[in-house]
């Protein structure tokens, strides 16, 4: 369990910038300040905490530690225990994407050597999301009583079940509004943050928005499909499966003879064109679909398995397998 910690603390960068832009009032300005204030990677009353809830799987063990070993009226408990389930969470989710990602043949090991992270301790990662939203509920709940005067006496109630009967506190009537908010923020801002950081390493992701994997300028009119295949000086032969060519505008010049690869093309992807193009000009004289998009994105497609080439819409699906 300690090593499952240490590698939720390698990515908590990317935990915490999430939980910024997800997190609202009055939870964002509290929890945020506690864990900047709160919180190291190795030592720190937050540290400790992670260390026990992942020790033991358990709100109420984690919350017993904290409240037996805090005499003072005025201490942060509640804000304390709940910002060590949160930046688990968001720590959780992180490796969950990066789990998918390399699953999908995509190389971060730009993003993860800088933190000391590497695909090993990725795929070895396991996380219980389901029991820490459970645990953000308890706590949230406990939060929000602590800001409703009204409920002053309630919050008492429940934490002196937690430090005498050992028992888990019961979460606000808002608490599971308050969690789902979070949930539908969190998921997309960690992926938006990976996506932000790899981006600026030279890694594109797939946007898979509506069902469309990327569009691009519609060069060529038709629809093609099959396996992409990038041209390179050593690729001399047709493949013999159905294949959707990657082509730079820049490789279709008379010292490379491509003409009879993109003829046996589904489909042609190019990239440094534009309408008047060669590989434009060429698939429209052959009757071949061609979308040209951006350089960054030659290498995100050439990992897909199958790609759908609308030339007509510029549109750029990817599947798994053939679609039926």
């Amino acid at each position: 369990m300690i090593d499952s910690y240490r590698a939720l603390v390698l990515v908590d960068d990317i935990a915490f910038r999430a939980l910024k832009i997800s997190l609202v009032e009055p939870e964002r300005s509290t929890i945020l300040n506690r864990l900047r204030d709160d919180w190291s990677t190795d030592v720190g009353v937050i540290g400790v905490l992670r260390q026990e809830q992942l020790r033991s799987g358990s709100a109420v063990d984690a919350a017993y530690l904290y409240w037996s070993s805090r005499r003072e009226p005025t201490s942060p408990r509640i804000e304390s225990l709940l910002a060590s389930f949160l930046i688990n969470l968001a720590s959780s989710l992180t490796y969950d994407l990066l789990k998918d990602l390399i699953a999908q043949n995509y190389d971060l090991s730009k993003l993860l050597d800088v933190r000391g992270v590497t695909p090993a301790i990725v795929g070895a990662f396991t996380s219980d999301i389901p029991l820490l939203i459970a645990h953000v509920k308890t706590f949230i709940g406990l939060h929000r009583m602590k800001f409703d005067l009204n409920q002053a006496a309630e919050l008492e109630r429940q934490v002196a079940r937690v430090i005498e009967k050992r028992e888990a506190p019961v979460p606000g009537v808002d608490a599971e509004q308050v969690v789902d908010l979070l949930m539908k923020n969190l998921v997309p801002a960690v992926k938006g943050i990976v996506k932000e950081e790899l981006e600026r390493k030279g890694v594109f992701l797939a946007d898979n928005t509506n069902g469309v994997l990327t569009r691009g300028l519609p060069a060529s009119p038709g629809y093609g499909f099959g396996v992409p295949i990038r041209w390179t000086n050593d690729l001399i032969t047709q493949p013999r499966e159905r294949y959707v060519l990657l082509i730079s505008d820049k490789d279709v010049q008379p010292a490379n003879d491509v003409l009879p690869l993109m003829e046996g093309a589904s489909a042609v992807v190019s990239w440094f064109g534009y309408m008047t193009s060669h590989v434009a000009v060429t698939c429209r004289g052959i009757g071949r679909p061609a979308v040209i998009v951006t350089p960054q994105l030659a290498d995100m497609l050439g990992r897909k398995n199958f790609l759908v080439v609308s030339g007509t819409e510029g549109e750029i699906r990817s599947y798994h397998s053939r679609p039926e």
